[in-house]
């Protein structure tokens, strides 16, 4: 058989068309027509590749003395099997924008849970730490009773009374305090099952005494606290078995630093200060109020003077005449006092160079000093 023949033979055994076993190689149907047709012959990578599909060697195909192996199948030995190419899936403009804009929101919606859980989570350390510390108070089941004045009968006492005092002392820390004598009597009284003291408010600031109980059935205590111009005084009796507190308001003062502080005014009655070219006169009556702006006068001048002073230099001194005996000023029994002075000074300063002064020493020894125009 010539090698068209054989050709032609291999494809009819494989049940192939001419146009099946060109595509396969690659060719044109008429090149495979002339091949089988004896017209021309394949060359050696088409044998090659015709050996491949029918499974035979390639001199079975060239030499005419040799014979197709009889062995030979239908179908090629080694002839791969057509696969049909995978369809890609084509993504047009607003597909490929609208998968975007998916993983876009998939990711935004991912980062927000992931933020809300991080917020979720310290809220939660937030809250467990305030109940930490709401666990750790001690219960408290404070009962207050404010009594309006006096003795009045809706009242949580029967009787009190709450006294002050001014302690100077100039070389202390704290050269004014308040020296306190507290007195109260509950309506209700339990000294077998309660234990009493008393605490003192005022501000932000607080402090406690010891409450002794007389033979009245009444407590007492004493205690000294820094100057305060107002403050609350309690009775604190707390029950032995249950720890319940009774806060009971046994006064409240204020207007107690204004009691111990004086206020002046004044004015030349005749003559003042004036100046000229001879120098600077200071003559005349002088009248000067003193007073408190609490309701009674704790406090009263023991001394006063009126000084003439040039910088810290003392020029001139003079006493100050007190309009009130020494019976008023120890009871404090005025709400104001007056006093007169009448200088005749004349120094060759200039006014602007002068300060008139005046002087008070009190019945505490505090010192005062104030500015006379």
């Amino acid at each position: 058989m010539t090698t068209g023949e054989k050709i032609a033979a291999l494809r009819r055994r494989a049940g192939m068309s001419q146009e099946a076993l060109a595509d396969q190689l690659g060719i044109s149907r008429q090149a495979v027509s002339k091949w089988e047709a004896d017209q021309a012959v394949p060359g050696m990578d088409n044998l090659v590749e015709l050996g491949r599909i029918f499974g035979v060697p390639v001199d079975a195909i060239l030499r005419p003395d040799s014979r197709l192996p009889e062995s030979e199948s239908t179908e090629p030995e080694n002839a791969a099997a057509p696969v049909a190419p995978l369809k890609q899936p084509v993504l047009t403009g607003k597909i490929r924008w609208f998968a975007i804009a998916a993983v876009l929101l998939v990711l935004v919606v991912a980062l927000c849970n992931l933020v809300s859980l991080i917020w979720i989570g310290r809220l939660q350390e937030r809250v467990e730490g305030l109940q930490a510390q709401v666990n750790a108070m001690p219960e408290r089941t404070d009962t207050v009773y404010i009594p309006q004045s006096g003795a009045q009968e809706e009242s949580a006492l029967a009787d009190f009374d709450v006294s002050y005092d001014l302690q100077y002392d100039p070389n202390a820390q704290l050269a004014e305090m308040l020296h306190v004598s507290i007195y109260a009597r509950p309506k209700e009284l339990h000294p077998e099952n309660e234990t009493a003291k008393f605490s003192l408010q005022s501000g932000s600031s607080s402090w406690t005494c010891g409450a002794l109980l007389g033979q009245d059935n009444a407590y007492s205590g004493d205690t000294e606290i820094p100057m305060r111009d107002a403050f609350s005084v309690y009775l604190v009796l707390t029950d032995k078995e249950s720890g319940m507190v009774r806060n009971i308001l046994v006064d409240h003062l204020t207007g107690v630093e204004d009691a111990y502080t004086l206020q002046f005014s004044s004015r030349w009655q005749t003559g003042g200060i004036t100046s000229n070219w001879s120098g600077t006169h200071v003559s005349g009556y002088l009248e000067i109020q003193v007073y408190s702006l609490a309701p009674s006068m704790r406090v009263a001048p023991q001394s006063a003077a009126l000084i003439l002073r040039k910088g810290d230099e003392e020029l001139e001194r003079m006493n100050v005449m007190i309009n009130a005996t020494e019976e008023e000023l120890a009871l404090h029994m005025l709400h104001e006092i007056y006093l007169y002075a009448e200088p005749d000074w004349t120094v060759r300063e200039p006014l602007e160079a002068l300060t008139v002064e005046l002087e008070i020493v009190d019945d505490y020894g505090r010192t005062t000093v104030w500015e006379i125009d």
